[in-house]
């Protein structure tokens, strides 16, 4: 019976060495799809910020017009920067006070009632 039991237990070991080493391929493979992962996305942040940076040198052309041409492209995207808060900025003013106006007029309801 000790050679069955001994066999037994070989066996079990080689199950389980068996599974460590499929697992360790398993966590190695998800190791590359992580970095696989990570490239798509540092990828897409690249494209993005370079949609991004060309927006912001249009703006600055636009705003630089004819002496946009003698302008490097590091003063176009300053430029383009600044002009795209200008207009942030408005739409912020406009929102601010159509926010306010509706408070006031919430609270002239609300003082009637």
């Amino acid at each position: 019976m000790g050679e069955l039991k001994d066999v037994a237990e070989s066996q079990v070991e080689v199950k389980l060495v068996d599974r460590v080493k499929d697992l360790g391929n398993q966590v190695s493979l998800a190791s590359l799809g992580v970095v696989s992962k990570v490239e798509e996305v540092v990828a897409k942040v690249e494209e993005e910020g370079q949609k991004q940076l060309d927006k912001l040198v249009a703006a600055g052309q636009a705003a630089r017009g004819e002496q946009a041409a003698n302008d490097k492209k590091v003063v176009l995207v300053a430029v383009g920067l600044v002009e795209t808060l200008k207009v942030e900025a408005d739409k912020l003013k406009v929102e601010a006070e159509k926010l306010f106006n509706d408070l006031v007029a919430a609270g002239e309801k609300r003082k009637a009632a």
